[in-house]
């Protein structure tokens, strides 16, 4: 594709149309897996959320209860703190993706 481009002194020639540079085909590809593997991982994620509440919450906390050396206000305090399930779904998937990139980075002293 030519066209035509007016110069300093007026006239016109003809020159061939500038064009980006070609990506290459395996850049391409690449891109594009890369791509892929972000919304999958977003959908699995988001899929497999429902799942961290159906696990055993309370197990914890009762053998903590039953432990006569711990006070039962500590047990009360400690659950308060840790206890996130009384939170709103985007507060708890948000306190779930901060564990998940804690751990992401090998640093496990996060806990839900």
């Amino acid at each position: 594709m030519r066209l035509t481009r007016p110069t300093a002194r007026g006239r016109t020639e003809n020159r061939p149309a500038r064009r980006l540079p070609a990506v290459e085909p395996m850049t391409r590809y690449l891109l594009r897996r890369m791509g892929h593997a972000l919304f999958l991982l977003a959908g699995v994620s988001i899929l497999a959320f429902p799942f961290h509440g159906v696990g055993p919450r309370e197990t914890y906390f009762d053998e903590m209860r039953l432990n006569p050396q711990i006070a039962p206000e500590t047990v009360a305090a400690l659950r308060a703190q840790n206890m996130v399930f009384d939170k709103p779904l985007p507060v708890r998937y948000c306190v779930l993706a901060e564990f998940r990139n804690s751990t992401a980075r090998w640093d496990f002293s996060f806990g839900l």
